[in-house]
């Protein structure tokens, strides 16, 4: 927040003190997450919360107000929703967005029940979109790796991209479109080793919903998490295609039977 406020009136320090923030923030974190003591339930707290804190970072850059310009975007549709009470109503910036109301939707929705404005309430949607994006990082990691070691670490190290910090964060449709998808990717991940028929159908139901929400929500998203699905199908496949003309290529040449 001090490095925030002194860059604002062009400290020249104020970049230097924001990376010691980060650090301060990040490194008792990673240390926790990197030790082989951790239970599980604490690596699951730890994400959960260091995301949420790095969600307040973006907070305290723009507290009073969305002021990236795809936010600016986004904001005009959930006021348009909210004031009409209609979807797909024209935005004159990018008409795009109009089509794909997922985050509005839902944004004007909790406004209405809240008594929010339609900034708190993006606020609080996105924080709750964050804190479904660590979770579902960490689960689909341990599901796929094993190890919630390897699950904590692999999710800090998803949170040291440089759009995790104000991108994925900003009041915008693909901010709540990523943690649906990955969502959906922990659900058919988990699905693959359900114990019984009715795990599998819960589960196949969770990813089937989710996949409509971010549908609705942004159409890149949506497009991506088709092409992802589609190779995460197709791999085993081309695995045993591959093995197979390895095997009869190279197994008769090895013997001696070519």
């Amino acid at each position: 927040a001090v490095a925030d406020a002194l860059s604002r009136s062009g400290a020249g320090w104020a970049e230097p003190l924001f990376w010691a923030g980060l650090v301060t923030l990040v490194g008792p974190f990673t240390i926790r997450l990197a030790s082989a003591g951790a239970a599980r339930q604490e690596r699951i707290g730890l994400v959960a919360v260091l995301g949420l804190m790095l969600y307040l970072v973006k907070i305290m850059h723009s507290p009073f107000g969305f002021t990236f310009s795809d936010e600016l975007i986004h904001i005009y549709n959930a006021k348009g929703i909210l004031q009409a009470g209609a979807l797909f109503r024209e935005n004159p910036i990018l008409s795009v967005t109009a089509l794909y109301p997922g985050l509005e939707t839902t944004t004007a929705a909790l406004a209405s029940l809240s008594g929010l404005n339609a900034f708190g309430a993006g606020l609080l949607l996105v924080g709750a979109a964050r804190l479904i994006l660590t979770l579902a990082l960490f689960l689909f990691y341990e599901q796929v790796g094993g190890s919630a070691r390897v699950a904590g670490l692999a999710t800090l190290l998803y949170m040291a991209n440089s759009n995790f910090l104000y991108w994925g964060v900003q009041f915008s449709y693909e901010s709540l479109a990523l943690p649906l998808a990955t969502l959906v990717l922990f659900a058919a991940a988990r699905r693959e080793s359900a114990r019984n028929k009715t795990q599998r159908f819960g589960f196949t139901m969770i990813a089937l919903l989710v996949i409509g929400a971010v549908v609705m929500t942004h159409h890149m998203s949506s497009y991506f998490l088709t092409a992802f699905l589609l190779i995460w199908a197709l791999a085993p496949l081309l695995f045993r295609l591959t093995t197979t003309l390895i095997a009869r290529k190279i197994v008769p040449w090895y013997t001696g039977q070519m």
